[in-house]
């Protein structure tokens, strides 16, 4: 368990514990009150609907939050050695007998056993360990669900999972396991034979896992740091890598200035295949959404 996460436990904070105790599934007759209530808003002063919202507010706002996301009964495989997978238009794929064992079912009149069967949930047990769900994609790291543990009788389920470290700002759980996993996996390429201290390693990774640019009606912008300062475990590490991400905010904001566009205030893009023999070399910016042109006398791409 928190295998990722081990490899990095000198850097970054541990990911907080959190546990969860309901419903495995959402039982049936929860379902019903949530459709009763649904066909009866006009009774919402009565004491019928109150209690019936009181008990839905309890048992039917949320089931278990870890995985797996299908939620079954327990599957009973009769002869599994004798099972075929088949399928037809009507039910899709299914499992069957295959054809000489059914004959010999047939033969003892016993064609009438079905090759599973499915228990109900609240007869059903399980029991779930997973570690950080996590994939590549375009050679790219992806984070899916967080580290886990399940108990699972009769639809009552105990959960313990990972998630990220309290913040001040919040944190995100995204955020937190994919600069781990960057680090990890990507990241720690580029330090392949070089020798760099921890701090400039931190330095580089916020870098290179870049941030989030959310821009409001007014026209500022945001920047969200996919390595927040308040995962590290040196703060005094975490101060100055909250100094260098508004450094480098500050220098992020002057590029956004020199490529507003003087006409219609978009950001203009650099035609890269275009330099004026000026000396120095001149670079051409131009607007995709007015077409005005401007020049200047350095390269600025890719700050978004």
């Amino acid at each position: 368990m928190l295998k990722e996460y081990k490899k990095v436990r000198g850097i970054f904070r541990h990911p907080k514990m959190h546990i969860y105790f309901g419903f495995w599934t959402t039982p049936k007759w929860v379902v019903n009150i949530g459709q009763w209530m649904f066909a009866n808003k006009d009774k919402t002063d009565t004491f019928k609907y109150k209690c019936a919202n009181l008990l839905y507010n309890i048992f039917g706002r949320r089931s278990d939050p870890c995985l797996p996301v299908w939620r079954r009964g327990n599957t009973i495989r009769l002869f599994k050695k004798h099972c075929v997978h088949d399928y037809n238009k009507e039910d899709g794929y299914f499992i069957a007998w295959d054809e000489k064992f059914a004959e010999t079912l047939k033969k003892w009149h016993l064609l009438w056993l079905q090759p599973t069967y499915v228990l109900p949930v609240w007869l059903s047990c399980y029991y779930f360990n997973f570690d950080m769900c996590w994939k590549w994609k375009y050679d790219e790291v992806r984070y899916e669900f967080p580290p886990q543990i399940t108990f699972m009788l009769f639809d009552i389920s105990l959960s313990i999972y990972w998630k990220h470290p309290e913040c001040t700002n919040g944190g995100d759980d995204l955020m937190y396991w994919e600069t781990i996993l960057n680090y990890n996996y990507k990241y720690i390429d580029e330090l392949h034979g070089k020798s760099v201290d921890i701090l400039s390693q931190i330095i580089g990774l916020s870098d290179y896992c870049g941030y989030w640019l959310s821009r409001k009606e007014d026209g500022t912008r945001t920047y969200i740091w996919n390595l927040n300062p308040e995962y590290l475990r040196n703060r005094k590490y975490a101060e100055i890598l909250t100094q260098h991400q508004a450094m480098k905010e500050k220098e992020i904001e002057e590029k956004y200035k020199k490529l507003t566009c003087p006409k219609c205030g978009r950001i203009m893009i650099c035609d890269e295949d275009k330099v004026l023999t000026s000396n120095p070399p001149q670079y051409e910016y131009k607007c995709p959404h007015c077409g005005e042109t401007k020049y200047l006398f350095e390269k600025i791409t890719n700050i978004w």
